[in-house]
């Protein structure tokens, strides 16, 4: 969940801890927001109302490359959707009622 300590990893850095990261971002003045998930090397950008993103962090760490069509990685991003999808779910954030259709092709 979002505001979690993160005590537990200096004391034992075996600690459980999650390993999807979510970040929101509403657009304030603009119509559109921002989903971002982490996950491993990758990082996937839902873009509402422009391309999505995905890279590979360790391969790409400036973010030069956009992945999102390339089809051997369909098997990443459709994993990266539904990781983002969890987690938007456990902050209570749905993007919406247009986000499962934009996510998950639902």
């Amino acid at each position: 969940g979002d505001g979690e300590t993160l005590l537990p990893l200096l004391d034992d850095r075996s600690a459980e801890w999650r390993d999807t990261l979510v970040s929101e971002y509403y657009g304030h003045r603009l119509v559109a927001g921002l989903r971002i998930a982490w996950h491993g090397n990758y990082k996937y950008v839902h873009n509402h109302a422009d391309r999505d993103e995905l890279y590979d962090m360790g391969e790409d760490p400036a973010e030069m490359s956009n992945l999102i069509d390339h089809p051997e990685l369909d098997s990443v991003l459709k994993d990266m959707r539904h990781r983002m999808w969890r987690e938007m779910g456990k902050s209570g954030d749905r993007f919406g009622p247009q986000g499962h259709r934009f996510l998950l092709g639902g």
